[in-house]
């Protein structure tokens, strides 16, 4: 994965390497000179969820596990 226009670093270009394994999205800095590596951090610090209900009927009736931030 490649991350260009960060407001932060114009003219910084991040590598990445993601990974998707039981609903988690994992992503692997392969090089990103970013300011302080925080666009790293912030990317890299935990895997990354899906807001997306499993079924309709989880969508409808909100009757499933929503993970943290999927308000």
């Amino acid at each position: 994965m490649v991350l260009a226009n960060d407001p932060t670093c114009i003219e910084d270009i991040g590598v990445y390497r993601w990974r998707l394994e039981k609903g988690r999205l994992t992503v692997e800095v392969i090089d990103d000179p970013c300011a302080i590596k925080l666009r790293a951090m912030n990317l890299t610090q935990q895997p990354w969820l899906s807001c997306r209900p499993p079924n309709i009927e989880a969508a409808v009736t909100e009757h499933w596990p929503k993970p943290e931030g999927c308000d």
